[in-house]
């Protein structure tokens, strides 16, 4: 399963360049994604900002720039074999 979500989020990714895009935009309930070996602001590119939503509870905007998000995944297998 694992592999599978960083597959995707790489293929997202590298669609989401050749349409144009420049950086990529989400909220996350974690600072860290259970599936990635480091907390979100240690990668390069993603600025993390916390924020508290509606019910009180802390939460994460993460902003990504693609040119450097796309090698940061394919560095955590997203190009593996999904076999």
């Amino acid at each position: 399963a694992v592999r599978v979500f960083r597959h995707l989020l790489y293929r997202a990714f590298a669609e989401a360049i050749e349409l144009g895009y420049k950086f990529v935009r989400a909220p996350a309930p974690w600072e860290k994604h259970p599936y990635f070996p480091k907390p979100f602001a240690e990668y390069p590119g993603l600025v993390v900002t916390p924020f508290v939503d509606e019910q009180g509870a802390t939460k994460y905007l993460l902003e990504w720039r693609l040119a450097e998000a796309l090698p940061a995944v394919a560095a955590e297998g997203a190009l593996a074999e999904l076999t």
